[in-house]
């Protein structure tokens, strides 16, 4: 039976209290949105799709194999997909080339098992909201709490199977290994 999946990054716990900080702020601008519910927010390494589920366990015992130092982080920007102006996906971006080297590794690990490599360079982000309708987030971000500049560390790496409901994704774990 196929499963839904993706391979994802654990966020430290003051980014997520900074996404608690913010998320009522843009929830109350007026946006006809979709927002990322509070226990949602990670970093999507790979989006698989439908796996079956025996495809799933082996990808989580090469995953088990490998080794994973702590992976550092700084918030960036906040952004839009295709702009600020009239995004589809608002995001805030991050600043870690050593998640992209790991991204690109888990990448060639899911090519062994049939899955394509990804035609476009990896660019950290996290989605905060969904956008319906067209809106202008320029002035919204510019006026939202200013974003820590400390260095932060991602805190695990997860393999989750993605429940779609009308009330949104639920995410839950098949697989998770602490970093460091």
């Amino acid at each position: 039976m196929a499963i839904r999946t993706f391979i994802a990054l654990g966020l430290d716990a003051s980014t997520l209290r900074y996404f608690d900080e913010i998320t009522p702020v843009l929830k109350s601008s007026g946006a006809s949105a979709s927002w990322t519910r509070k226990g949602n927010f990670h970093l999507t390494l790979k989006f698989l799709g439908d796996t079956e589920e025996n495809i799933a366990q082996k990808i989580s015992g090469e995953l088990e194999g490998m080794v994973f130092q702590k992976i550092p982080y700084k918030l960036s920007r906040f952004g839009g997909f295709p702009n600020l102006r009239k995004p589809r996906v608002l995001w805030v971006g991050l600043e870690s080339p050593m998640c992209i080297e790991v991204a690109q590794k888990i990448d060639a690990v899911c090519n062994k098992f049939g899955f394509p490599l990804e035609d476009r360079p990896f660019v950290p982000h996290l989605t905060l909201g969904r956008i319906k309708e067209p809106f202008d987030f320029v002035k919204i971000v510019a006026e939202l709490p200013p974003q820590s500049k400390d260095e932060l560390f991602f805190k695990n790496v997860v393999f989750f199977k993605s429940i779609l409901s009308n009330s949104g994704p639920t995410y839950e774990p098949l697989w998770s290994k602490e970093l460091g």
